[in-house]
């Protein structure tokens, strides 16, 4: 078991606390329209100077990427919507993972440290009300970073209330944890809630 005073845990939304909702949408959106999965992946996906990145950036606005997605994609106006909302719906939170924020919140200072859009925040924060459970939140779209980028990592820093070897980082991006370490932060890569569980516990977290 490490020994450590940890006293700020940071979660990634998608692919942690949140199912991996845009390789999921995705998926759902060359299927449904028979668009080369690809091509998708080239507008939705976190690629730095893409349409994805710009939106999570707060280089563009959710209308912007919208307008812009339909045109790369050749798909009309009135589907604009049903885009956005596949891509929303497809984020659920991973189970028991609600439960497990909630009895950390007891003990610990938590921190949200995503490459998010607000419109998507908004929507999922009305369905599964879950910023309640954090005291604090660093979105790509607010800093203009992503997590390729070690500026972003260096934002989170001002976040965390304490000493960087007294939080622990858990996202399910290798780079991401790699990055996090490199500021000597802890860091585990989230597989799935009960693994994370046995990984909470080996660094002493006080869980229930």
């Amino acid at each position: 078991m490490i020994q450590l005073d940890i006293k700020t845990i940071v979660f990634d939304l998608g692919g942690v606390l949140f199912t991996s909702g845009t390789t999921l949408a995705i998926k759902k959106i060359a299927t449904n329209y028979g668009i080369n999965y690809r091509k998708v992946a080239e507008i939705f996906l976190d690629k730095t100077h893409r349409l994805g990145y710009k939106l999570r950036s707060g280089m563009i606005s959710m209308e912007e990427f919208l307008d812009n997605a339909i045109e790369k994609l050749e798909l009309e106006d009135k589907d604009k919507e049903h885009i956005k909302n596949i891509w929303f719906n497809s984020y659920i939170p991973h189970f028991g993972m609600l439960e497990l924020i909630k009895n950390l919140k007891k003990n610990y200072r938590l921190v949200i440290f995503s490459g998010n859009v607000k419109t998507r925040i908004d929507f999922l924060n009305k369905r599964y009300d879950f910023l309640k459970y954090f005291d604090d939140y660093v979105f790509s779209y607010i800093y203009h970073h992503n997590k390729k980028e070690i500026e972003f990592y260096n934002e989170l820093l001002n976040h965390l209330d304490c000493e960087p070897n007294q939080s622990l980082l858990i996202d399910d991006s290798s780079k991401a944890v790699k990055n996090a370490r490199s500021l000597n932060l802890n860091a585990i890569i989230f597989y799935y809630p009960e693994k994370l569980i046995k990984d909470l516990k080996n660094f002493n977290i006080k869980i229930n």
